[in-house]
């Protein structure tokens, strides 16, 4: 994690279902900074609702913090990638 996210006052923008979800995509993220799980499995990992997990992805998304690649067009899985 870098130390701009405190800072440039990230944590405060984002909240801390984001703030969560980025640290649980650094600590499952390969060398790339890129995971593969899934939102249910990550929601339920993180012991969040499945629309406050998509909610928190959608900040890190808009913020930047974050990449996502669908499986497949209209999929909510696939690779994400921390920036």
């Amino acid at each position: 994690l870098d130390t701009r996210l405190l800072r440039e006052g990230w944590l405060a923008r984002i909240g801390s279902d984001a703030l969560s979800t980025l640290c649980f995509l650094v600590l499952a993220g390969d060398e790339r900074g890129t995971s593969y799980w899934g939102r249910d499995r990550m929601a339920q990992t993180l012991a969040l609702e499945r629309q406050n997990l998509d909610r928190a992805l959608n900040k890190l998304l808009d913020a930047g913090l974050v990449a996502h690649r669908p499986w497949r067009e209209g999929s909510p899985d696939g690779v994400w990638q921390v920036l």
